[in-house]
């Protein structure tokens, strides 16, 4: 396994020599933007994430400042993040020059950036909608914003490059699945999460997101609206605002409807549904079972 982060860690340092080569490329070398542009695009991570600090008006990513909030830079970000998505393309093919799926690789990039961002639609226009809050909402916006990207388009991707052409549906499934355990996880630790290690300070109660604590939230509320009455009236007043006080009665709801002890039993529920379709993964790509196994191992009680 260290080995193989290593591997990748090589591979993603060979990828930004690229990509910071290919965009200083279009100025002139004697230029002061020649300079600039290559230090913007060596300490950007991710236009996604980019995108996503500017609009959740994130503090920290991964416990350093969001790139928008760092001085000079500011709401450029956004342009930072366009400059990002447009040389992707340019990259695969640089990085991949002749291969015979180039071009379905290229699809497969195009169809995930179209999901994510319908994902990232979901999430923001959820913002404050307190009766749109359901499973169904919820697995939804999480399988476009984070199932997808995060989990499944890199073994699509992977499997592509090795003309694996089918067989992506049952790893769909899994991936899917391993993605919903993430995304909801990231939930739970935004509220329950401690900033230091998981280096992001939590605003998704604040910030009105639709997330698995709130939506279980209101479902065992609503199973009992007279005991619950109460309650409901609580965080329908309190939820989405950033006064201190309304985001702890918020955060007791949580606890008096016992949802930290629910969702950890929960999470070891799902990570065991989770592995079972890992085993169903085809025997011609049983490579697979072991990586995406370990990593749902290593996702159980995560505290970041």
């Amino acid at each position: 396994m260290f080995a193989s982060r290593k591997l990748v860690e090589k591979a993603l340092g060979e990828v930004k020599k690229k990509f910071v080569g290919v965009v200083s490329a279009k100025l002139p070398a004697d230029g002061m933007e020649y300079d600039l542009v290559q230090y913007r695009c060596r300490n950007i991570q991710s236009f996604y994430l980019i995108a996503d600090d500017i609009m959740d008006n994130s503090e920290t990513r991964r416990g350093k400042q969001c790139w928008f909030r760092r001085e000079g830079v500011g709401m450029s970000a956004i342009n930072d993040a366009f400059i990002m998505d447009s040389f992707v393309e340019d990259i695969l093919r640089l990085a991949l020059p002749g291969h015979v799926n180039l071009d379905r690789l290229c699809e497969a990039y195009r169809k995930s950036k179209q999901k994510t961002l319908i994902g990232q639609f979901l999430d923001t226009s959820s913002v404050n909608q307190i009766s749109s809050f359901t499973w169904d909402r919820y697995e939804l916006m999480v399988e476009n914003k984070t199932s997808h990207y995060t989990v499944f388009h890199p073994l699509q991707m992977a499997l592509i490059i090795s003309d694996v052409l089918a067989y992506h549906g049952a790893v769909k499934k899994a991936a899917y699945q391993i993605g919903f355990l993430f995304q909801s996880q990231d939930d739970f630790l935004d509220v329950y999460g401690d900033p230091t290690i998981t280096g992001k300070i939590g605003t998704d109660i604040q910030d009105g997101k639709c997330t698995w604590l709130a939506v279980r939230a209101l479902q065992k509320m609503h199973s009992t609206p007279q005991k619950s009455a109460h309650l409901i009236t609580d965080f329908k007043q309190s939820f989405g605002s950033s006064d201190p006080e309304k985001i702890e009665k918020i955060k007791k709801i949580y606890n008096e409807l016992q949802l930290r002890e629910e969702f950890r039993r929960f999470e070891q529920h799902f990570s065991g549904e989770i592995k079972k379709s890992i085993a169903e993964i085809p025997d011609v790509i049983q490579p697979l079972r072991p990586v995406l196994d370990g990593f749902v191992t290593k996702l159980v009680n995560r505290n970041a």
